[in-house]
Parts: structure tokens; C-alpha cells; sequence
């Protein structure tokens, strides 16, 4: 196994190394983790460039190819991102790893930060129906999403959706888990929204197919084919959003069946939301460090965003190098409203001198 991982690393970086050309561009590596869905024990995913940011990586399932992968990739990229969610396991007996722990401890070389799959993965999904109906000058407010399968991923679509007002429909083989869910969110979300989270009991509940012709999403999250499912996909309205985010939900009689339908299935692709993070972050500079010092001009405190301010202390940008000051706290948690004319030239002789 570790020869047969190390062959396929070398052959992934050749070709990525290949499309660098020695230009002044940014190499990244992304190791992500999930749980295990097939026989795999790892797999390296596509190369993607934008701009000035060449990257590929790799998602795998136990700490035995984490291990021989970060030790390639450590000082051969600028950067190595990695999904700090703790959520992989290949089995219950071989245990389940921290890749933010392991990441920690190997990498050296190489600049290393963190990012959370799932988070990403939810921002693509929700992108991918903003610009799908968008084409159709709609907007989610008001659509009708189902949600079969209700992990982590499922619940975060669910109040992500249903906050941008879009009535939700979960559907799982579970339904106390089902409605527990469906209670908690509706508890949580903003008392202003109208749109609300429904349980579904099953294939068994009625109700499903009653609503079926009207939804304007289904989205897949589960791990696997769930066959007793079929014949309600058949019954989905053939206009309807089918968008497998697990990977593999749908076998392919079901995939056929739809297609046969008129029903067009998509899958969510999350490469392009994760260059979107890492070029964001990039920007924001990636080697930043937060300076939450404090100085004294003269009797008064000079402070930076993000240290909460006892009154009379003026906030800055930048404690050693002003260009913007924003104001004098109140002690309350704000600025004073109203300042008289020796604290505005205070603040003006801050501005000035420091």
C-alpha cells in the first residue's frame, strides 16, 4: 500500500509540476478527509489553476495514507490546506483520526493552514441553486427543497436554505432523528422567517407524494443507493433541481430511470468553491498574524479591532502605523456619538504623530 501510494503521488505531482512552468504562482496542496463510501483507501483529486493559484490534493480515510502523503507534500507546495472536521474513520477498529493533529505534527516545511470541508461544501451547494435558478430569475425564497438523508452536511443545508426562506422537506429513514431536526432548526432560526423545516415519515408518509410534484430541489445526501426510494424519485415533478451531494446515492437503474423521465441529475462539485476560499484567503494575506496589542499616547490607550475598549480608548487600525482612526469607546461596547472639540483634536494629533 505505501509503494502504491507514493507511485501515485509522484505521477499526480509530475503533472501538476508540468503546468507550473517555473512562474511566480502559488502551488498549494488540499488533503481532505471523509467517511469511507467504496473500497478506496485514498484518491487525488483534479488539478485546478485560477489566477495565481496552481493546486491539487488528495481525500483520504485513515491516518496510514495521511501520513505518506503529507510527508511528500511538505516543502515541495507553498502551502498545504487541511479539512480540520474530525469526521474519518475506515472502521470502528482501526479507529477514528485527527488530520488537523496529525497535519500539526508532520508539516514543516511547508506553510500550513486549515478549512472546513463540510462548510465549503455547503457554500458550493448553495451557490449552485443561487446561480441554477438565477438563469430563471428566481430566487430561493419560496422554493420547495428536499432533503433526503440528515447528517451533519443535511442539517447545515437545511438551516442555510431555510434562513434564505426556502421551505424545507426532510426526508429519512430515521424520523425521530427527522423531526428532532426539523424541531430544533425551527426553533433556532430567526422568528422573522416565515419559511419552516417539515419531517417527513419515510416512503410510508403520504404526505411525500402529495408533495413531490411541487418541489423545486431534491438534494441527496446520504452515503449510499437507497432502492425503496425509486419509485418516489419517478414521481418527482421532471423540472426539479436532482443534485447527489453524497456522491453515489443514486444507482445507476435509478439514474436511468430518471433520465428517462426528462429528469436531468447533477452532482456538487466543490473544487471551484475551494480555490474561491483559498484565493480568498490569500488575499486577506495568508501569513497575517493578529495584533491585539495595545499603546499609551500619552495618558490614552490606543487599541486595534477586536480588543473591546474601556471608555475614553481610541480604536485604530494599526497601533504602530495609524491611517484610520475610527473613534473613542463609550465603555458600553460602542463609540461615543458625540465628541467634544479637545477629543477630536486628540484624535486628529493621533492620526498625526503616531
Amino acid at each position: 500500500m505505501d509503494k502504491l501510494v507514493i507511485e501515485d503521488f509522484k505521477k499526480n505531482y509530475k503533472q501538476f509540476n508540468s503546468l507550473v512552468n517555473n512562474e511566480n504562482i502559488l502551488k498549494v496542496f488540499v488533503l481532505g478527509n471523509t467517511r469511507l463510501n467504496g473500497s478506496d483507501d485514498y484518491y487525488f483529486t483534479p488539478i485546478r489553476r485560477h489566477e495565481n493559484i496552481i493546486l491539487f490534493g488528495a481525500v483520504v480515510f485513515s491516518e496510514i495514507e495521511a501520513e505518506i502523503i503529507l510527508k511528500l507534500a511538505d516543502g515541495l507546495f507553498d502551502f498545504i490546506y487541511v479539512d480540520a472536521e474530525k469526521k474519518s474513520k475506515k472502521s470502528f477498529s482501526n479507529g477514528i483520526f485527527n488530520l488537523e493533529r496529525l497535519a500539526s505534527e508532520l508539516v514543516s516545511k511547508s506553510g500550513l493552514r486549515f478549512y472546513k470541508g463540510n462548510d465549503i461544501t455547503t457554500e458550493s451547494i448553495n451557490n449552485f441553486i443561487v446561480n441554477y435558478f438565477g438563469t430563471k430569475n428566481k430566487l430561493i425564497g419560496g422554493l420547495n427543497i428536499l432533503i433526503v438523508g440528515i447528517g451533519n452536511l443535511g442539517f447545515k443545508l437545511a438551516l442555510k436554505l431555510v434562513e434564505r426562506g426556502a421551505n424545507v422537506f426532510l426526508l429519512s429513514r430515521d424520523f425521530k432523528k427527522a423531526k428532532v431536526v426539523s424541531d430544533t432548526i425551527n426553533m433556532i432560526k430567526p422568528k422573522e422567517t416565515l419559511a419552516s423545516v417539515v419531517p417527513i415519515n419515510g416512503i410510508s408518509d403520504k404526505n411525500i407524494f402529495d408533495i413531490a410534484k411541487y418541489l423545486d430541489v431534491v438534494l441527496l445526501t446520504h452515503l449510499s443507493t437507497i432502492p425503496e426510494y425509486s419509485n418516489f424519485y419517478l414521481s418527482l415533478n421532471s423540472n426539479a433541481l436532482f443534485l447527489d451531494v453524497g456522491k453515489g446515492c443514486l444507482s445507476s437503474e435509478q439514474l436511468d430511470s430518471l433520465s428517462n423521465k426528462g429528469v436531468t441529475c447533477y452532482r456538487s462539485d466543490v473544487g471551484d468553491e475551494l480555490l474561491h476560499f483559498i484565493l480568498s484567503d490569500s488575499k486577506k494575506s495568508i501569513i497575517r498574524k493578529i495584533n491585539l496589542e495595545t499603546k499609551k499616547h500619552g495618558e490614552i490607550r490606543i487599541i486595534p479591532p477586536g480588543v473591546i475598549g474601556l471608555e475614553g480608548d481610541v480604536v485604530v487600525d494599526d497601533i504602530n502605523f495609524v491611517r484610520i482612526v475610527y473613534g473613542i469607546c463609550d465603555g458600553k461596547g460602542s463609540f461615543k456619538k458625540i465628541i467634544s472639540d479637545s477629543e477630536e483634536s486628540l484624535l486628529n494629533e493621533i492620526k498625526k504623530n503616531e
